[in-house]
């Protein structure tokens, strides 16, 4: 007969605690897997999985039905204290748990089991951390970061986000009391971290799916926020007296490093500003380094090639990165930017322009690749940065700008007012029709000032399409043009061209009696 929960719980308490007592000692919340079928559990309870009861006093058993994702049956014998389900799973599967959460829930608080289960784990972790060694500290990370190398492209945004905080709270009680030794854990626990979400955290930032908007941005802030963490930690721990015991930690931090920064793909900014933190203020010494390009220079990576110019650079060594360059048919430009990026912030002018020259043949390939008008604009703007900083003709510079197209008229147009190629200017901003309100003002009224003959031709479209609009606000902005070419017409000894022009304006204009008055009103012949 079909039975409510509370009652079935009120007839069996004694036989529900003791099979909560069994799920307590048979399931480690020190396993990930065994973790998360106890939280799955509880978060049907909490949805309402089971339908239904149905009970049988003679057997002294319950029949539960959960409609939550798959309809199932368990079964379960109060007397025998065992447990069946129709799913098939071997040993315990979470409709069984689901059941026995649900009518222990029903007097008892499952939160409060659950965290008392959960104190078990935190205190054979923390008993772990004490042990102060490398493999102790690697052994509780990994298996507190677990859950994050589980997600998925298709997992939510805010699902990483929750695993995050949750294992900020599970780390916390962890931390080592002495001071000194706090930043080493806090930073061992940072790298631990971001390895463990680079593979979801990558997945979700090059997916162009627009669902993924949102934590595209979610990624981006926590990474940038854990790499900052990463850069304070470094500098903390560079800055205090090395106690002898953390030379293995040391050690093993090297290896954390290459593990987040080399092993890993995609997303080469965000490893590099890693791998720059720790070699640029923890490893100053310099058979480290030697030691650390040697074992690079053996690894046969790409990446680990490029993290070994991060070396050549702080030495200053151009030829390096150019021989590097020039070994590689299509290198990966993004990469390359970044390190030329890193050259100009460690004011490395020669290097940042020795990386731009070999990068230069790259060029076009890497912008045809962007489709997005977004995409296009970040890509123009980064390859801005890097003719920046090389030395490049102006013949080299033209053939960019061409390549943009429309998007890189703005920087084309700067480039010629800069040589003062006017007349050019003016045809670049007619064949591409920029419209009146999108010229820069300042140029306009450079050109007017130093060559109006160049700019008059540009004007009078303008004018003539304020014109064509055949309303009185158009035919004032038209009279304004006008007054600006008489203004150029002047200070260049053009009077007699200019009141020629303006009457044959105004005779072909003759019938538009708004536009007539306008123009009688700014008293345009000289």
């Amino acid at each position: 007969m079909r039975v409510a929960a509370e009652r079935i719980s009120y007839l069996h308490e004694r036989e529900i605690e003791k099979m909560m007592n069994d799920v307590h000692y048979t399931f480690r919340p020190d396993s990930p897997d065994q973790s998360e079928l106890i939280r799955n559990a509880i978060t049907a309870v909490r949805r309402g999985a089971i339908s239904s009861y149905r009970y049988s006093q003679d057997d002294g058993e319950v029949l539960a039905q959960l409609n939550d994702r798959a309809s199932e049956f368990v079964r379960f014998s109060f007397e025998e204290q065992t447990l069946s389900c129709t799913c098939g799973r071997k040993g315990r599967c979470v409709h069984q748990l689901t059941v026995v959460f649900d009518l222990y829930s029903q007097f008892h608080s499952l939160t409060e089991w659950f965290q008392e289960w959960r104190t078990s784990e935190k205190e054979q972790l923390a008993l772990k951390v004490t042990d102060r060694t490398p493999e102790a500290w690697d052994a509780v990370l990994t298996r507190v970061t677990a859950p994050l190398r589980k997600l998925t492209l298709s997992t939510n945004s805010s699902v990483f986000t929750y695993e995050c905080a949750e294992i900020e709270n599970r780390v916390k009680p962890l931390m080592p009391f002495e001071y000194e030794w706090k930043p080493l854990f806090e930073l061992f626990y940072r790298l631990h971290l971001v390895d463990a979400a680079f593979e979801y955290g990558s997945s979700i930032l090059s997916s162009s799916n627009s669902q993924h908007s949102y934590g595209t941005w979610q990624i981006t802030t926590w990474l940038n926020d854990q790499i900052s963490d990463i850069e304070k930690l470094a500098g903390t721990f560079s800055n205090k007296p090395k106690l002898f015991e953390t030379d293995p930690f040391m050690k093993r931090l090297k290896e954390l490093v290459h593990s987040v920064c080399i092993h890993q793909t995609g997303l080469f900014p965000y490893r590099f500003r890693i791998y720059e933190a720790i070699w640029g203020q923890l490893f100053v010494d310099r058979n480290e380094r030697d030691a650390e390009k040697q074992q690079l220079a053996q690894d046969a990576s790409a990446d680990a090639r490029l993290f070994a110019m991060y070396f050549a650079i702080i030495e200053g060594r151009g030829d390096v990165l150019e021989s590097a360059l020039a070994e590689e048919e299509q290198p990966d430009f993004g990469s390359w930017m970044m390190l030329a990026k890193f050259a100009l912030a460690e004011a490395l002018a020669p290097t940042a322009a020795s990386i731009a020259r070999g990068l230069y043949p790259s060029i076009e390939g890497y912008f045809s690749q962007k489709k997005s008008r977004s995409e296009q604009l970040a890509a123009a703007h980064e390859i801005d940065m890097l003719l920046a900083s090389g030395d490049f003709s102006d013949d080299e510079r033209e053939a960019v700008f061409a390549m943009y197209g429309k998007i890189g008229i703005p920087r084309y147009s700067d480039f010629l007012i800069e040589r003062r190629r006017y007349q050019e200017w003016a045809a670049l901003l007619h064949r591409y029709n920029v419209p009146y309100d999108s010229v820069e003002q300042a140029d306009l009224k450079i050109v007017l000032a130093e060559q109006p003959v160049a700019a008059l031709p540009l004007l009078h479209d303008y004018a003539q399409q304020f014109i064509a609009e055949k309303n009185r606000l158009s035919y004032r902005r038209a009279v304004k043009l006008f007054k600006r070419m008489r203004t150029a017409c002047k200070k260049s000894g053009h009077t007699e061209f200019w009141n020629r022009y303006i009457r044959t304006v105004r005779d072909k204009y003759r019938r538009l009696r708004a536009l007539i008055e306008e123009m009688e009103r700014g008293n345009l012949e000289l």
